[in-house]
């Protein structure tokens, strides 16, 4: 829909003609991906089919949304986990991306449809500065490349709340690449995933929920759960959430 309305607007402006408008404007996400690929110390760039597996986090630690969405019934049960979403991206390329046939990415989700439009624009903008005519069977795939790449980045703005960022691992099909699929459900949907670790070091805070009671008892909470997570091996900040819950 972004794509449509910022192709639209070019046009109608006069920032691209009715010729690269017409190479454009039908162009769907590709389904394949280039990889640059190690083997026996040859580097290839491959491109083939792949798989996205995607987990999303929030900036906010502490939104009521967000707990309102995630924690168990009514009283606001569980807790939060604070990532460095750096250092598990480093984790996971140094665990995963040893053949070049897996590429994590981290992203933050764009929310605001002015902003939305305007990255595609400039992205189609570049493209079309660069390209030459000999090479304009080309633009279709980089267009493509384009609207994958955007797929898991542009989000609806009554969504904004969630301050969403998200960690996608792109994995190259192939026989010696396949990894253990999982299966869950979800409000009736049936959902594939994958199972990574991402490094004791990306975890760096823990928040209890929302909960109603005192102070006390909270800091009872906070030094049990600070007992739990030493005894597992992480070193990290604990508190509890600052909002308040009343009945």
């Amino acid at each position: 829909m972004r794509f449509e309305q910022a192709c639209s607007r070019l046009r109608k402006s006069g920032k691209i003609d009715d010729k690269f408008f017409e190479l454009i404007k039908d162009v769907q996400p590709n389904r394949t991906k280039l990889f640059l690929t190690r083997s026996e110390d040859q580097i290839r760039l491959v491109r083939g089919d792949f798989r996205r597996y995607v987990v999303s986090f929030s900036e906010d630690p502490d939104a009521l949304a967000m707990w309102n969405y995630y924690s168990k019934g009514n009283r606001y049960e569980g807790m939060n986990i604070g990532i460095d979403i750096g250092s598990m991206k480093g984790f996971l390329d140094s665990t995963l991306n040893f053949d070049g046939s897996v590429e994590v990415q981290t992203a933050k989700v764009v929310y605001n449809e002015e902003e939305q439009i305007s990255i595609i624009e400039k992205a189609i903008l570049d493209l079309r500065e660069h390209c030459e005519p000999r090479y304009e069977s080309s633009v279709g795939y980089c267009i493509g490349t384009l609207l994958s790449n955007l797929k898991p980045v542009l989000k609806l703005e009554c969504f904004e709340h969630e301050k969403e960022v998200r960690l996608f691992v792109d994995i190259l099909n192939k026989p010696q690449n396949k990894p253990t699929v999982k299966y869950r459900t979800n409000a009736g949907f049936i959902i594939p995933y994958i199972e990574l670790g991402f490094g004791k070091s990306s975890v760096r805070s823990i928040m209890l929920g929302p909960s109603l009671g005192d102070i006390r008892q909270k800091k009872a909470q906070e030094e049990v759960a600070r007992e739990m997570m030493e005894g597992h091996g992480y070193q990290v900040a604990v508190e509890s959430s600052k909002i308040p819950v009343r009945y």
